[in-house]
This record gives C-alpha cells, sequence and structure tokens, in this order.
C-alpha cells in the first residue's frame, strides 16, 4: 500500500510512544500548559501547539501527557491514483477551468467530520469557497497510533445543484455531518431586475464589470453548473444546512434542508433531543434560528423561529430575555417545489424606496442589502398575489424558508447580530454557547436602524455568549415543543480592544492574552476550545476555556494571516482521542494594529506558495476521555 509522504510535515521526525488505558477510574476534567506568544519570526510563520495536557481523574489523581500536532494533509497534496486534495471540479467532474481559476486548488479547509465504516476511517472536509465542496479522505491508522491519507475522493454534489461556501460544521448524535452553506452573495435581491435602484450590488453589473468578489464567485458556479450565464443561476439554491451521510462502503448521500430557512448559515447544531437544532447566521445584520424538527433524527420536517433579543443589560458585553417568532411549518420536499418554480425576489416582496417608505410598507435591514422598504406579497395590506404561487399559503412558505431573514425582520424577530460564528454544547451545564465574532456596527445603538433590539458598546474582538434553556412560547403565546428552547443569553468571555499606546497595542488592535473575534468552538469535559478568525492579532489562537474556573489558556498560535478552523471534532480510537483543527488560507489575511497599521504584511510578501497551502491535522498524545477509557499504573502522574 503506497501512502502520502507530503501530509507528514510538522512531526514527520517525532517517534510516537503513547501510553496504553484500562479502566480504573473516570476523566472528570481537563487543562493544558500555557504557550507563549511567538517572539521570533519564525513562529510567526508556523504553527505551533502547547507540549502538555493534564487529565484529572475522580480518584483524585491528575495525570500529565505530551502532547502533539500530525498533519494529515495539505491542499494540493495527491494520492497514489492522483487525486489531489482541494482541487475544483465542476458537476460532471471535470476540473473547472475558468482565466480566474485554472486548475483552482483551495487553500480554505475547513469543518471536519470523522467516520468509521466497515472497520475503516475517513475524515470529511469542508471547502470554503465558490463553488463550494468537500473531500472524504480515507485513513489508514499506523501501528503508533497515527493516521495517514490513503485516499482523497471529491464529494460529488451535483444532485443538489452544487454548494457554495461550505463553513463550520458539527457531527449529529446519529452520525451524520451537519454543515452550512455561509452563502453571501446568493441573495435573490441581487438577482431580479426590479431591485437594480436599490442595490450596487446587482447581477446585471456583473455583464459590465466581472471582477469583485461578487460577480467572481457567481462565475464559479456558473463554470460548475456550465450554465451560459450567471443570471442562469437560481439564487434559492443556496444558503441552507447541509446533511452528508455516508453509507457502509462510505458513498454520500447529500441533503439539502431547505426546511431550515436560507441565510448564511455558519452551521446547524443539534440539541440531546435530536429533534431541537440552532443554526448561527454569518454576515452582516444576521438572525439567530431554532428549529424544531417533527421526528427524532429526522431534519427534514419541522418548524423553524428566529430569534429576538429583548436587551436586559448592556454591561459586560450584554444579556437579553430571548422570544421566539415563528417563520412557518414545511418540509424540505414542499420547500424544493417552491424552489423550483424559480420565483423572484419580487415574487415574495414588494419593494419602493426606503427614503419614501409608502404606508403599508415596513422598513427593515437584514443581511447586506441595507435598509429595505418591503410589503409582504400575500394578498393583503394592498398586496397581489403572485401567480408564481398556488395561493397564499405557498407565498408565505415562500417568505419563511427563502427569505427567512428579512421575513422573520418583517415579523418583529431581531436581525442585529453580527458575524456569528460557532455553536457548542455542553452537556454538564445544559447550556449552548455561541460566538459573536464582532460586536459592533449592527449590534451597536443606532437611531438609524428600524428596530435597533440590540443596543450593546462596540466591541470589535467579539464574545462568546451562553444560551440557557427552560419552557418557552412563541410570539402567539403557543408553547415550542422542545426542552431545548433558549431563554436567555448573556455573554460569558469578551475580547479585549487595544488603544494606541498600551502595551502590545504596537502588534495587535486585541489583547494577545485574551480572544480575538472568535469563530470555531467546541466543548470537551471542562474545556471550551475557541478558535479565531481576527485581523487584530499577528498570529490567530487557539484558546482553552476552563468553563469552571473561568480562565483562558493559549494552546495554539497558526501562521499569520490563517483562520482557525475544522470545528475541533473529535475522534476516539482504541482508548486514544484525537482532536481535528485546521489551518486555513496562511499568509493571507492582513493584521493591524490598535493605530490601524499593517502589522504582517512583509510575512505575507515573503511567504512561499509552499507556505500558503491550507492544511488538515489534528492534535494527538492524550487519552480517550469517555468512561469505559481510563489509565493504567505507570503513566506519569503529576
Amino acid at each position: 500500500m503506497k501512502f502520502l509522504t507530503t501530509a507528514l510535515v510538522l512531526t514527520a521526525s517525532l517517534t510516537f510512544a503513547l501510553p496504553q488505558y484500562s479502566h480504573s477510574a473516570q476523566a472528570i476534567g481537563l487543562s493544558f500548559e500555557n504557550l507563549e506568544l511567538p517572539e521570533a519570526d519564525e513562529g510567526k510563520v508556523s504553527f505551533r501547539v502547547t507540549n502538555r495536557a493534564y487529565v484529572s481523574y475522580s480518584d483524585g489523581t491528575t495525570k500529565e501527557f505530551p502532547i502533539f500536532y500530525r498533519t494529515l494533509a495539505r491542499t494540493g497534496d495527491k494520492d497514489a491514483s492522483g487525486n489531489i486534495f482541494g482541487l475544483s471540479h465542476d458537476r460532471d467532474g471535470k476540473i473547472i477551468q475558468t482565466p480566474l481559476t485554472p486548475n483552482w486548488i483551495s487553500a480554505s479547509p475547513d469543518a471536519n467530520s470523522a467516520f468509521k465504516r466497515n472497520n475503516r476511517y475517513y475524515l470529511l472536509t469542508h471547502f470554503e469557497t465558490y463553488p463550494g465542496g468537500a473531500y472524504l479522505t480515507e485513513l489508514h491508522k499506523t501501528e503508533a497510533d497515527t493516521f495517514l491519507p490513503v485516499k482523497f475522493r471529491d464529494i460529488d454534489f451535483s444532485n443538489v445543484n452544487g454548494t457554495v461556501l461550505n463553513c463550520a460544521g458539527s457531527k449529529t448524535p446519529w452520525d451524520t455531518h451537519l454543515g452550512g452553506e455561509e452563502d453571501y452573495n446568493f441573495d435573490a435581491f441581487y438577482f431580479d431586475s426590479s431591485t437594480s435602484d436599490y442595490s450596487p450590488t446587482h447581477i446585471l453589473n456583473c455583464d459590465e464589470e466581472k471582477q469583485g468578489f461578487f460577480c467572481e464567485s457567481l462565475e464559479g458556479m456558473r463554470s460548475y453548473l456550465k450554465v451560459d450565464s450567471p443570471s442562469d443561476l437560481n439564487p434559492y439554491d443556496y444558503g441552507y444546512v447541509v446533511e452528508i451521510s455516508l453509507d457502509n462502503e462510505a458513498w454520500p448521500d447529500i441533503r439539502k434542508h431547505y426546511v431550515m430557512g436560507k441565510s448564511t448559515p455558519e452551521l446547524g447544531l443539534v440539541m440531546p433531543d435530536l429533534r431541537t437544532v440552532y443554526i448561527t447566521d454569518d454576515g452582516s445584520y444576521s438572525g439567530f434560528y431554532m428549529f424544531v424538527a417533527e421526528k427524532e433524527k429526522d431534519l427534514s420536517a419541522g418548524t423553524l423561529y428566529m430569534a429576538k433579543w429583548v436587551q436586559k443589560s448592556a454591561e459586560n458585553g450584554g444579556r437579553a430575555e430571548l422570544n421566539w417568532i415563528r417563520l412557518g411549518q414545511s418540509s424540505d420536499k414542499d420547500v424544493r417545489k417552491i424552489i423550483e418554480k424559480r420565483p423572484l425576489f419580487s415574487d415574495i416582496f414588494d419593494s419602493e424606496a426606503p427614503e419614501n417608505c409608502p404606508k403599508g410598507f415596513r422598513l427593515i435591514k437584514a443581511g447586506g442589502t441595507g435598509l429595505m422598504c418591503l410589503r409582504l406579497k400575500d394578498g393583503r395590506s394592498g398586496s397581489t398575489l403572485s401567480e408564481r404561487f398556488a395561493d397564499a399559503d405557498e407565498a408565505l412558505k415562500a417568505a419563511a424558508f427563502l427569505e427567512t431573514r428579512k421575513y422573520g425582520s418583517y415579523l418583529g424577530a431581531t436581525s442585529e447580530f453580527g458575524k456569528e460564528e460557532g455553536l457548542a454544547y455542553d452537556p454538564d451545564k445544559n447550556i449552548l454557547y455561541v460566538a459573536i465574532s464582532s460586536v459592533e456596527r449592527s449590534m451597536e445603538q443606532s437611531q438609524k436602524d428600524p428596530a435597533d433590539h440590540i443596543k450593546l458598546p462596540r466591541n470589535r474582538c467579539g464574545a462568546i455568549y451562553a444560551v440557557k434553556f427552560g419552557e418557552a412560547t412563541d410570539e402567539q403565546g403557543k408553547p415550542i415543543k422542545s426542552k431545548f428552547a433558549g431563554i436567555e443569553m448573556a455573554a460569558v468571555i469578551s475580547g479585549r480592544p487595544l488603544k494606541p499606546g498600551q502595551e502590545f497595542s504596537e502588534d495587535f488592535g486585541c489583547h494577545p492574552d485574551s480572544i480575538a473575534n472568535p469563530d470555531n468552538i467546541g466543548v470537551l469535559k471542562n474545556i471550551l476550545f475557541i478558535g479565531e478568525d481576527s485581523t487584530f492579532h499577528l498570529n490567530n489562537m487557539v484558546w482553552a476555556y476552563d468553563m469552571v474556573k473561568g480562565s483562558l489558556t493559549r494552546i495554539m498560535t497558526l501562521p499569520t494571516g490563517a483562520e482557525s478552523t475544522g470545528s475541533f471534532h473529535r475522534l476516539e480510537a482504541d482508548d486514544k482521542l484525537y482532536i481535528f483543527t485546521n489551518i486555513q488560507h496562511p499568509f493571507e489575511e492582513v493584521t493591524r494594529n490598535a493605530s490601524g497599521k499593517q502589522t504582517n504584511q512583509r510575512f505575507i510578501n515573503n511567504a512561499t506558495e509552499e507556505q500558503r497551502r491550507g492544511s488538515v491535522g489534528y492534535v494527538m498524545g492524550l487519552p480517550s476521555l469517555s468512561p469505559k477509557s481510563i489509565l493504567k499504573l505507570g503513566d506519569r502522574e503529576k
């Protein structure tokens, strides 16, 4: 069997002799040795991980473990058959060739999910690009308890007309992958000729000028679908939570959950009842969603809600009561039938100029389209019903599931969240954690916002919020049939913005001893892992937040300009624990200090193509922390 050699980048010279485990006491806590900031240039352009972890047990002992990071694969790696990790293909499996992306290999690996099928291990990895995608990597577990990639397979999304900007993800309790199409550009408002006067971002402008992220992303999807023009694309095909399951032979089945609504979903996370799913909405003027499925382990039908933030305090990052606006009840099948009718935005809403918003219309601000003056076309309030829809019920379903954020805002839900990112559930405390990358703009008090529900002090460094659960009703007083309805949301960790002249302000915009723009998060025992996507830290970092002690420990630093991704997905194999984490687009993002001055430009200018490749890898050296797997005698004790 021939294995890749280029994957053994960071730890190829190490020989691993890991302890074995058996049952004697239960693991109850986890901590790590703090990793100091890199001082030399070498550390600023490299991936670094702390050397030690400590596991505490129910018998009062604490054990020390050396931990390592092993690179599994880098974008551009080839397997023995010549398959290239991260290479973009069209719907027929051919390499996409355009003037903008010839033989394009993405450097943006994102979410991971590991599977075991027929005694073989596989890793599914998202790619956050246009067109989007995912690769399935078959793994070989060695006698040294490491993994090597055997084969790369580009997953075929053609049965759902392709996919876009696949960002974070989670593993469902029933062993499937749940990810998000974090799409910013397939907003139907940009595709309707009747709205061209209200937005400079519009598909009609791409006929004259094809440069810029908006037009380039549409061109990428045109090349994927092999249609003549971006105007042939259906914007309602994208922006959903996507579920991927693997059969016993590791062949994927892909389903877009249209009934969870169209937004810019970072990811969906399933709660322990196997029915309730929370969905974060990445982007400006975004919403926070809860979906309650009709059946356990089946996300194809249910009821969708959007949160309303009722602020109680602006101190320490803010605290609010959460109310829920019911958007609608339907199924993937029924929503897909509406999408196939190819409705326009103007079939769902009437639009007028915001500065002269007439009676019967409502001003809203939801998404990147700015201030809008809209009227729902449901046959009421002077509106007409579009011939595209069979009746008013179908028109309302189109609004709820295809224009989810705008419709929720129209009904009074909050569309002022900003850059909602990762989700993580703590089973011990029964708390949901939500990462808000930056608390600014839409989340600040503003007389220009139509609703202005969120009125918090600006914090460009972001915060982590905790959501508590309880019994809840919707805005009409009807009970929400879930034990996991959020009733309160409050900040628990906030970043610390720096001002010019303060310590560290020459190199950082946010204090390096605290979080900056949190993104991926994950829970393991008493630890909340926090990965950054910041331009205010010279190197993005990964933190271990002790949820019991309330303390932060820096455990990783990434090459400058890179984002921490991978969702801290965990795999337990043969009483060992592996934590997956990725390096996305190194040397791409420009970082700035407290004065706004660029701080990493010289590193970006000098970076080689080899350094710019993305990486997928895992931390190893930890024992399984499940109740059945405990240390033998002879392991090192602190």
